[in-house]
């Protein structure tokens, strides 16, 4: 049985995607959560009344609540015998040896996950801890790819990975946003010019996936000589734009090592 502990957006996703996926099945799932509206989207999976009974009848048990709250819930779990059980972390800038300190002898697996696995297109990023054996692994792996692409790193990647995928969405909103705002200007309806950006952040999207093209190609078949997007370019490398972007992801990578917990 695979348990989680914490069931909110992140772990409704990839559970919703392994069991559509088949990656598991709901009846062999276990679910903790304190708000126990929670785990009413998944009827047929067993709910527990707390976590340590769920880790106690589990062979794998996903840790899916925010990292602060990590701590308590390794407390609550003070004694267990954790032989013979894996333990997937989502919660960042948490190591494994944080988690094998608390439960010796456990196999844990250190996954960093992103948003857009709500819609099975995500990108996880997972890292397997010491004593962690090729199946169990591909056992976790088999999880995550149910909701999106699985990228496999070694574990003093994980924080810098963050900038590059997990934190990475939220990059592209704030430039969806900001384009939408300078369309309203211009008299465009703003959610209109939103659903129009979307559209052209997925054909990009193919585009750099399939087109063979290296970004910077493709940013340039885009720049006519003397045309309208050089201009565009040309402001935003003015502004200083791949050195903002630089800063910015060695900043997110920077609070990540500030956060680590060992």
């Amino acid at each position: 049985m695979i348990g989680f502990i914490g069931v909110g957006n992140m772990a409704g996703a990839i559970l919703s995607g392994a069991i559509k996926g088949g990656a598991v099945s709901e009846e062999n799932v276990g679910l903790f959560d304190p708000d126990a509206a929670k785990c009413a989207r998944f009827p047929k999976a067993r709910v527990f009344d707390s976590a340590r009974r769920l880790a106690e009848n589990c062979e794998t048990v996903v840790f899916s609540v925010k990292p602060q709250v990590l701590p308590a819930v390794l407390e609550s779990l003070d004694g267990l015998n954790a032989e013979g059980k894996v333990f997937v972390s989502i919660c960042a800038a948490v190591a494994t040896s944080f988690i094998t300190k608390a439960l010796p002898g456990a196999h844990v697996v250190r996954a960093m996950p992103n948003t857009p696995m709500l819609y099975g297109k995500g990108v996880c990023a997972l890292s397997s801890g010491e004593g962690v054996t090729e199946s169990e692994f591909d056992s976790v792996r088999a999880l995550f790819e149910a909701v999106g692409t699985v990228a496999v790193l070694p574990e003093e990647m994980q924080n810098a990975v963050i900038a590059v995928t997990g934190s990475s969405p939220a990059y592209l909103f704030a430039l969806a946003e900001a384009m939408a705002s300078s369309a309203e200007k211009s008299g465009f309806d703003y959610e209109e010019s939103v659903r129009w950006i979307a559209d052209v952040f997925e054909g990009a999207a193919v585009m750099l996936r399939e087109s063979g093209l290296s970004p910077k190609e493709l940013r340039e078949m885009v720049c006519s000589p003397g045309g309208t997007t050089l201009e565009a370019i040309r402001v935003f490398m003015q502004a200083g734009f791949f050195d903002t972007v630089d800063r910015a992801m060695d900043a997110c990578t920077r609070r990540a090592e500030e956060l680590q917990k060992d």
